[in-house]
């Protein structure tokens, strides 16, 4: 006769690991039991800060001189053989965390600011809740006294999430971003904080103004009584196929890829107001369009667009949709009022420039017979110009 014996597994958090800043609420670690009909299991706090309950609760210190640690294991009670290792980091409070993403040692910058890796072996990994794979871009010509911050990317073609427990209030989170190639070649992705889309098919490139160039997206965030916070790169999902939202149509692209070099989290004390991303839309000819979006830093983020002065329309969502025809001349000014709709004394601008753009005429070259006749078309991005006066030149 067999006896089929099922061998007692245990699953745990990503990687067991966990990132706290001193203060933050006491959390749940979390262990299963798989296998075996007794699911219990018997936590210890091996080593290093805070205090554990016997039912796997961690509570960090109130406050810590520089990153610490502890290990804690989670034992199964039906198999005492089979158990978890947790490690957990705590940072210190109250003044600027900074990490770099993707990176296995810590950076010393231009200021005397230490950069924290967040995957340096032998300690716990950072901030990390769901990442990609570390992308090695030593030798980039980056335009900023510190390129050593940019050398390592956090890069991957699913969402990279970032998680920490901190202490209730609000927070400022800036990205540090760049780009080492041509940004127009560049897919975009998606932002969010606490669950909130920030930045909507980003271009960091672009907005920087070409390759190379740094660039800081601030997010905020409000943690509440849990002391979750978290941050998250997402890619569409797509592949050269269209997705249709409620909204709009977006179109992926053949490998696409979220991308973080390093970032940093502080306590914000500033009052509540509105932003608009991008803060300027650039220079767009007629029918391009733009999509911009309201933030609420520790308000809600629901406004009324206006176009406030200059020619263009505006939708509900933020989408700005140029003029069918050319300005007359030059370019014209375009100011974008994202007004709130809980306190309408809240406002927020972005600019842009509406600009003629550059005209083609097809065909470019014809041979006409004569009596018979050959139309032109007058076009900018496709679209019909009609705003011309025609004229014939001998050659």
């Amino acid at each position: 006769m067999r006896v089929a014996l099922q061998a007692v597994t245990m699953g745990t958090s990503y990687e067991a690991n966990e990132t706290f800043i001193a203060g933050a609420p006491p959390f749940q670690l979390q262990a299963w039991v798989n296998g075996a009909t007794d699911k219990s299991v018997t936590w210890t706090l091996n080593s290093g800060v805070g205090s554990l309950s016997s039912a796997g609760v961690y509570t960090p210190p109130a406050s810590v001189p520089s990153l610490q640690s502890a290990v804690v294991t989670a034992t199964s009670n039906a198999d005492r053989t089979v158990s978890r290792k947790f490690n957990l980091a705590v940072l210190p409070a109250g003044g600027v965390v900074r990490i770099t993403a993707g990176k296995t040692a810590d950076y010393m910058d231009s200021q005397g600011n230490l950069w924290l890796a967040d995957q340096m072996p032998g300690r716990p990994l950072l901030g990390i809740a769901s990442n990609g794979v570390s992308y090695n871009e030593t030798g980039t010509p980056w335009q900023t006294p510190d390129p050593a911050l940019y050398n390592f990317a956090d890069t991957g073609g699913t969402d990279n999430i970032f998680a920490f427990h901190a202490p209730p209030g609000n927070y400022k989170i800036t990205l540090k971003e760049n780009e080492n190639g041509d940004p127009n070649n560049r897919q975009r992705y998606v932002i969010d904080s606490q669950g909130q889309i920030i930045y909507r098919d980003i271009n960091p490139g672009l907005l920087a103004g070409g390759p190379y160039i740094p660039i800081d997206l601030p997010l905020p965030a409000t943690v509440a009584a849990d002391g979750n916070l978290y941050f998250a790169m997402r890619t569409h999902g797509l592949s050269n196929i269209v997705y249709q939202d409620q909204y709009r149509t977006i179109y992926g692209s053949n490998g696409e890829l979220t991308q973080l070099y390093a970032y940093t989290i502080e306590p914000d004390s500033s009052a509540p107001r509105i932003t608009v991303t991008p803060a300027s839309g650039g220079g767009l000819t007629i029918g391009k369009q733009v999509q911009f979006t309201a933030v609420g830093w520790y308000m809600p983020s629901a406004v009324n667009w206006v176009v406030t002065s200059g020619p263009g329309t505006i939708d509900a969502h933020g989408m700005y949709t140029a003029p069918p025809a050319p300005p007359q001349s030059g370019s014209v000014p375009v100011t974008i009022t994202a007004i709130s709709q809980g306190d309408p004394g809240k406002t927020a601008t972005a600019t842009l420039a509406f600009v003629a753009g550059t005209m083609i005429l097809s065909p470019a070259n014809a041979t006409i017979v004569h009596g018979t006749t050959q139309p032109f078309v007058a076009s900018i991005n496709g679209q019909t110009n009609s705003r011309v006066t025609w004229s014939v030149s001998r050659r």
